[in-house]
């Protein structure tokens, strides 16, 4: 397992920016603080980094409706594939227990479990004493 320390925490937007660099699938990403506000995205592609923060919120709304119709108290992940690419969503605390919500736009063919890997690593980083 991998640890994170302090000293080698990120800033939210040099998270993002790994998360780009290192999971080649990812084409766009947006980093929501945990009252749902923008505070990173990265893209690729051009892609609307706003739109995808606010349609993360919304994702997460939704998966969390669903969830609740089966007693389910709060979805942590969510994926969106179709053939052309995926949409990941990762809801988490980092190492000092701050809430984040990380969504993806991959490109198709994207390993989920790589994805979600990634984003959790992401996230870990954000790990400095608040």
């Amino acid at each position: 397992m991998t640890r994170v320390s302090a000293a080698s925490a990120l800033t939210p937007q040099a998270a993002v920016e790994r998360l780009g660099e290192q999971s080649a699938d990812v084409r766009a990403a947006a980093l929501l603080d945990e009252g749902g506000n923008r505070v990173a995205s990265a893209n690729a592609d051009g892609a609307d980094a706003d739109g995808i923060a606010e349609l993360a919120a919304e994702l997460f709304t939704v998966a969390d409706a669903a969830g609740s119709r089966v007693g389910l108290d709060g979805v942590g992940r969510v994926e969106v594939a179709r053939p052309e690419g995926g949409v990941f969503g990762v809801r988490a605390r980092d190492p000092a227990g701050r809430s984040w919500t990380l969504v993806a736009v991959t490109a198709g063919g994207a390993l989920s479990s790589l994805v979600f890997y990634d984003m959790g690593m992401t996230i870990r980083a954000l790990g400095a004493a608040a």
